[in-house]
């Protein structure tokens, strides 16, 4: 398979955030209830990180999936999001919850400048995205978390299959052309999801 970069609609991870104080038109926003993330301001793409975005994708290829979030700015403590991949391709994530600072950070615990807690479940394939209160009292409030995931021997030889991601329940195709053949190599330990951009390794090839 070739692998073109997935860009849908969703709010995540990592941070950055300015210190101001919001308006009055911040905390009118802040009271909606049942608040959902709107899907246009995610944007979650699925990159191959061991084959690269040119070439073709093999069994056990390791992806690194990318979310962010962006104009969160007043937005509700509570107000969610989720982006999905299909665990019937996908393996390996690992059940965890992040919280992403605005300083660009994750940390396992909360801290006062923490924007959103990036929850992983790896049986359905979901990230979850909660936003504390920090993005109802702050301004220029966006997010940006990661996970890496496995491809599974699920994919055809030859044949092109859609690699999906789905932001807030709504499918987003994303055509991907295999090669002529899927290797079969032995399953890579899965790294620990991130928080911002800064960690890029490329997986060793199988």
């Amino acid at each position: 398979m070739k692998i073109r970069t997935v860009v849908t609609t969703l709010v995540v991870g990592g941070v950055v955030a300015a210190l101001s104080v919001l308006g009055a038109g911040v905390a009118e926003r802040a009271s909606a209830a049942d608040c959902v993330i709107p899907s246009p301001d995610i944007s979650t793409t699925l990159t191959d990180t061991t084959s690269g975005t040119n070439a073709s994708v093999s069994a056990n290829d390791v992806f690194r999936w990318d979310t962010a979030l962006s104009n969160l700015d007043g937005l509700p403590d509570g107000c969610s999001a989720t982006a999905s991949i299909d665990p019937s391709v996908f393996y390996g994530l690992q059940p965890i919850t992040l919280y992403l600072n605005a300083d660009g950070t994750g940390s396992t615990t909360a801290h006062g400048d923490s924007v959103a807690a990036m929850a992983v479940d790896p049986t359905t394939g979901t990230l979850t995205f909660t936003l504390t209160g920090y993005a109802a009292t702050h301004t220029g409030v966006s997010a940006h978390g990661y996970v890496t995931a496995f491809v599974n021997e699920s994919i055809q030889r030859g044949v092109t299959q859609p690699i999906d991601a789905t932001v807030n329940g709504v499918v987003t195709p994303s055509g991907r052309s295999p090669g002529p053949s899927a290797r079969r190599t032995a399953p890579r330990c899965p790294r620990r999801p991130g928080s911002g951009g800064t960690r890029t390794r490329t997986a060793p090839a199988g």
